[in-house]
């Protein structure tokens, strides 16, 4: 077996100390984001781009229990070290990717001037990447990015990181796929935020296309699509429309959870 401190043992300790994060146990996080992170350094150095994930960890449960000090020392060295591998070239989807967390662990723990701060910078890298060839790894962070600007009412942001994003799906995947359903909603989202009701509705019926082309017309899947599209109708004023994809949705419910289920709520 391992020694209890080797290299091996610090990626499923990083990764406990980030569930327990996500459960509420922030010093549990501490604990053993510090640990991870002790073990990384000893044998990885103090700049080696895998230590930026438990650097978010720590930062985050420093600044969940209030720990300014450590809080503020763990975030300046998480933009630091993002900053140097960006400049060397070096793992860039996983770096914007660790920015991305970071601006989320920000907003958890109510900074919300650095959470913009960290979000702006991580838009930054991403539409410099937009200028080389499309890099599906990259998908997941302009997502997650993108519903970041979202909950700031940061709809422009939104609308050309879910652009970038598509493109990138339609390179990687030359017919219709989930993934793109679950962009062009998003794209949907952003394009709604602008006041752009006809976008919205149009990019969400494709989104429905494409969904029940893949899974059927009955499938679960279909009443969030469904639904979002109802709403979007709501928005315009149009009660008719809204009625219909109303009773769709509900209808779909019905079938796959019954009449009693929590879903319908």
């Amino acid at each position: 077996g391992h020694k209890k401190d080797s290299l091996d043992s610090s990626c499923p300790m990083a990764q406990l100390g980030a569930w327990h994060g996500m459960h509420g146990n922030h010093r549990l996080q501490r604990s053993l984001s510090e640990q991870a992170l002790a073990i990384k350094e000893r044998y990885l150095g103090k700049d080696h781009y895998v230590l930026l994930p438990v650097l978010v960890q720590l930062a985050h449960a420093a600044g969940r229990l209030f720990d300014t000090k450590t809080y503020r020392t763990m975030f300046d060295r998480v933009i630091k070290q993002a900053e140097a591998q960006i400049a060397k070239g070096h793992r860039v989807p996983d770096v914007i990717w660790s920015l991305v967390d970071l601006a989320s662990a920000c907003g958890d723990i109510g900074d919300s001037e650095a959470q913009i701060q960290v979000m702006n910078r991580a838009y930054e890298m991403c539409r410099n990447c937009a200028k080389g060839k499309p890099n599906f790894k990259l998908l997941p962070t302009l997502d997650n990015l993108a519903i970041l600007y979202g909950e700031h009412g940061m709809f422009t942001e939104m609308k050309t990181l879910m652009e970038q994003a598509i493109s990138i799906i339609r390179n990687r995947y030359p017919t219709d796929s989930l993934i793109l359903a679950n962009a062009l909603t998003n794209l949907a989202a952003a394009m709604g935020g602008l006041g752009d009701g006809d976008a919205q509705t149009a990019l969400l019926q494709s989104a429905l296309k494409i969904v029940e082309k893949l899974v059927g017309p009955n499938h679960a899947a279909m009443a969030k699509v469904l639904s979002e599209i109802g709403m979007a109708f709501a928005e315009k004023g149009d009660a008719k429309e809204l009625r219909h994809y109303g009773d769709r949705t509900i209808k779909i419910l019905e079938s796959n959870f019954g009449k009693d289920s929590f879903e319908l709520f």
